[in-house]
């Protein structure tokens, strides 16, 4: 079944990548994937049933990838990093499932929503417990692991959603790594009280021109 669910998908991301996923028709779905109607339909029998199978694809490919890099990894912190760098990794590959997701979800039948929300949310938990770790180990200062876990499984999708503006400004490898640091940066660094200036002429901001009032 997962073998059939994988070309299933296969096809759907090529047709959908082609015409759209509105105007694409599950007979194109099924002619892509060398499948019969009737055979299609023992797996998907509905266009909200092929998009949750290619956007359940995509959470699964993330959490795998995650899975994977941290199995090499022994030094909490390299292990923060490496999940940070996987997801961020599978994005810059998925980049047209990742718009999908986010144009689309909402389209879904509302149980099968609830499935795919709930999946996503079992693998922001698991980000969560891989930070939970790292602050248990005294490698990131982060006061807020949940909060932590929803940026590093959300700020990557910056690559798919604003690559219109992103194309062109710097190598695409260099954009991801540019993510990464950015995201274990804020790790390090405690909570600023409301209303606390960081960086540089912080200390002299009060003392600037407001303009006319």
């Amino acid at each position: 079944m997962r073998a059939r669910q994988a070309q299933i998908v296969d096809a759907a991301r090529r047709v959908i990548r082609a015409k759209g996923f509105h105007p694409a028709t599950v007979r194109e779905i099924g002619e892509a994937a060398g499948m019969t109607q009737g055979t299609l339909y023992n797996y998907a029998r509905s266009k909200d049933d092929i998009l949750f199978l290619v956007l359940d694809e995509l959470v699964r490919d993330y959490h795998e990838a995650v899975r994977a890099a941290i199995a090499r990894e022994t030094n909490p912190r390299h292990r923060l990093g490496a999940t940070v760098r996987a997801f961020t990794q599978v994005v810059m590959q998925r980049q047209d499932d990742i718009l999908l997701l986010y144009q689309e979800v909402h389209a879904l039948e509302r149980s099968l929503r609830a499935r795919l929300l709930a999946r996503t949310q079992e693998f922001i938990e698991y980000v969560q417990r891989i930070v939970e770790q790292a602050i248990a180990d005294g490698v990131v200062t982060t006061g807020n692991s949940y909060f932590a876990a929803q940026v590093i499984t959300f700020l990557p999708a910056m690559l798919a959603l604003r690559r219109w503006s992103l194309r062109g400004r710097l190598p695409e490898a260099e954009v991801a790594e540019s993510v990464v640091e950015f995201i274990m940066r804020g790790l390090d660094h405690g909570p600023v009280t409301c209303g606390e200036e960081t960086g540089p002429g912080a200390a002299t901001s009060s003392a600037r021109p407001r303009g006319d009032e």
